[in-house]
């Protein structure tokens, strides 16, 4: 499909060539023909030169599909080849527009990539830039939900949007959108060419004002691009920042103009160098006055469902690949009205902050997702937040409990399970697949109603779960958390190798046990993630598990006898220690200790 993309292009700027010079062009409107006639003649001879190739195409495997190794219906080439013509017809009528604005085949071309690729090109480092100036930006969302700021105009950018249907299917609506405005091209073409007058044939556009808002928005595009770079080799602050997009727009403005004029010597343009400049001003107006609106938002309590937090210090999750369809809308969002309230005060500390970012200091992340009663999500992501501050830890120890585990559970939040393709149960030391996904996850749903978890969810470094699962459906793809409590996933390991040695529990080092009452599990587990390991060993006089004792609680764990209660604890050696450099300190037990519940 690229390549016939390609190939569509081509063949436009060579059909109507000939208006590009002074001779062939003379000769062409010398014809006792009407200039309307004669563009009609090019589109019938440029769609004849689509459709002829596309269906030798089909035919040649209509008959050749029987020799393939892999299965082709007759329905499926020809499905292949409308939208092959639909495709390849909307190119064509973008390049026949572009064609009649400028008089150079190397232009034409340029602008043919400048009209499908300028708009998402601009946008997204419009984005990149404020992720880069200012706090709260959140590119993309780790939980999958809700537009993140690229995809709005990369999904919408047509050959990015070919493409895309060829593989999650076709959206009906869009597809109209995209014909009508194919043909709305083509009317503006004929509008073109019967205004375009001969003697500009010796300019590179045919219109000026075109050409001058071309070279303004190539030139801060250019700008955004050099200014990037170059503030990503020096250090922080507001007058490297300025400096470095003045140098981007010098350089991206002569560059741009000698692409235009198609010389190295270029001729002051003084409409461009004008347009270029008021344009600037313009741009980094809205510029810094929207994105600081946008990072400064913080929505009413009152219309949150649910909110969801992601953290460098305390939890993580993924669900890449996805955009929620197969999920049901709890997963990973917490509808607590006191976390909500929580997050939001987290969310107003951070807007108070500093609105330029800095680097150099050293701070934790957090990004907050909320899902609004209205369907919608709202994504920020903070980098000015001080790893020590009350609000910070408190609702970050919070949302790391257990009675939220079933929020974050991939498997328990299949909407519909029978749509499952595939169940891999993974862990830091190798993985297990699951024959009968569809089958599993019905079970292991089932049994998750059963089960009431009072242990945190997250450990270790980067503070993933001891368990998660990768699912696969027809056209998404899901990694996130499972219950180590689950009977069914308990089994589903037993079948394949021991319970201790899937979790690495027996290579562990040194194992301590400690048994807790209702009162003092809650301190136990914010100990666990907020003091060094030896401090919390210290605290709560921990022994280390040896002989009998030890080979019986690893005896137990195999069989499965594991409680969510969290009223007796083991604690074993993570693997993420040996991510611990020689002779430094875990910052917290959590980052060098797993922790299970044991009968």
């Amino acid at each position: 499909m690229a390549g016939g993309m390609v190939y569509v292009i081509f063949l436009t700027v060579f059909l109507f060539s000939y208006k590009n010079k002074e001779s062939s062009l003379d000769f062409m409107h010398a014809l006792p023909i009407r200039r309307e006639r004669l563009l009609s003649h090019a589109l019938v001879a440029g769609l004849i030169y689509i459709a002829v190739p596309l269906a030798i195409t089909a035919i040649i495997l209509f008959f050749e599909r029987y020799f393939l190794a892999f299965n082709i219906s007759t329905m499926d080439i020809i499905e292949w080849f409308f939208y092959s013509l639909f495709v390849l017809f909307v190119v064509f009528a973008f390049s026949v527009f572009s064609g009649f604005l400028v008089n150079s085949g190397f232009v034409h071309l340029q602008l043919v990539i400048i009209i499908f690729f300028l708009p998402v090109i601009f946008w997204g480092l419009n984005v990149t830039v404020a992720d880069t100036l200012f706090e709260g930006v959140s590119t993309t969302s780790s939980t999958g939900n809700g537009n993140d700021l690229l995809s709005v105009v990369v999904n919408n950018t047509f050959p990015i949007f070919a493409v895309q249907q060829m593989m999650d299917g076709v959206i009906l609506w869009k597809t109209i959108v995209w014909l009508i405005l194919a043909l709305v091209f083509i009317m503006l073409s004929y509008f073109l060419y019967g205004r375009n007058r001969n003697e500009n044939v010796h300019s590179t556009f045919n219109h000026l004002w075109v050409r001058n808002m071309l070279v303004a928005f190539l030139s801060i595009s250019g700008m955004l691009i050099v200014g990037l770079i170059i503030s990503f080799t020096l250090p922080d602050g507001l007058f490297i920042f300025v400096l470095s997009f003045l140098i981007g727009t010098t350089f991206a403005y002569i560059v741009v103009e000698m692409s235009f004029q198609g010389t190295v010597r270029i001729q002051r343009e003084k409409g461009s160098l004008i347009t270029t400049t008021i344009a600037l001003i313009i741009f980094w107006i809205i510029f810094i006055v929207g994105w600081n609106q946008y990072v400064s938002y913080v929505p009413d309590e009152a219309e949150i469902e649910g909110v969801s937090l992601n953290s460098s210090w305390n939890s993580s999750y993924s669900s890449y690949g996805g955009s929620g369809g197969q999920m049901k809308e709890e997963y990973l969002y917490i509808s607590d009205t006191e976390v909500i309230e929580e997050a939001t005060q987290l969310h107003r500390e951070a807007v108070e902050g500093p609105s330029l970012k800095n680097s150099i200091e050293d701070s934790d992340w957090v990004e907050i997702s909320y899902r609004m009663s209205d369907g919608s999500h709202i994504n920020r992501r903070f980098d000015n937040l001080t790893a020590g501050s009350a609000p910070y830890q408190d609702i970050l120890t919070k949302v790391n409990n257990g009675k939220y585990a079933k929020n974050y559970d991939v498997l328990y939040n299949i909407e519909s399970p029978s749509e499952v393709r595939l169940v891999e149960i993974t862990t830091s030391g190798g993985y297990i697949p699951i024959e009968e996904g569809a089958a599993f996850v019905e079970e292991y749903q089932r049994a998750a109603h059963q089960i009431d978890e009072g242990i945190p969810i997250y450990m270790g470094i980067g503070n993933f779960s001891l368990l998660s699962a990768n699912v696969e459906f027809d056209n998404e793809f899901y990694n996130g958390n499972v219950s180590i409590y689950n009977p069914v996933l308990l089994n589903a390991i037993n079948e394949e190798q021991s319970i201790t040695s899937f979790l690495n529990v027996r290579n562990s080092e040194e194992m301590f046990v400690i048994s807790l009452g209702e009162n003092d599990k809650n301190e136990f587990f914010e100990d666990y993630q907020k003091i060094e390991p030896e401090a919390l060993i210290t605290k709560y006089d921990l022994e280390e598990v040896t002989g009998e004792e030890k080979s019986e609680i690893l005896n137990a764990i195999d069989q499965g006898r594991l409680n969510e209660k969290g009223n007796r604890i083991l604690m074993f050696h993570s693997d993420a220690k040996e991510w611990i450099e020689p002779g430094n300190a875990a910052p917290t037990a959590s980052q060098e200790y797993n922790i299970i519940g044991i009968e």
